[in-house]
């Protein structure tokens, strides 16, 4: 009886496959995303989550810097504390985390533009 084994490609084939490559989209055609961009769409998903009633809601937020519309759609997990008080119990948002993230950016024109996002940093300012 033979049992099927599955094994991970050797070093040498998860390169050639390209595996191990980091996808970074090209320089020369990418615009930069500025930190108060990253700064501001975080900004606007916390006050988004802290007003809703929901446990996981998708917040959509943009903001617009000289012409180019930077838009972010993100799935947050919401974490809530209960405490009590004298006229009865009370909810605050404790912490959040991001599930999922689509972030694109827009000229003038509605044409979708390549940029140098960077998922790890935002998600850092959401937590």
């Amino acid at each position: 009886m033979k049992i099927n084994t599955y094994t991970m490609p050797s070093a040498s084939a998860r390169l050639i496959k390209g595996y191990g490559y980091k996808y970074e989209p090209s320089k020369a055609h990418a615009i930069h995303v500025a930190e108060d961009i990253y700064k501001e769409l975080a900004e606007l998903v916390r006050v988004e989550c802290e007003y809703t009633d929901q446990q996981y809601p998708t917040v959509y937020v943009e903001c617009e810097r000289e012409g180019v519309t930077y838009t972010a759609e993100v799935e947050m997990s919401l974490y809530f504390k209960e405490y009590r008080e004298m006229w009865g119990t009370c909810q605050y948002l404790h912490s959040m985390a991001p599930c999922w993230t689509t972030f694109v950016a827009y000229n003038e024109c509605g044409d979708e533009i390549a940029t140098d996002f960077d998922l790890s940093k935002f998600h850092q300012l959401l937590r």
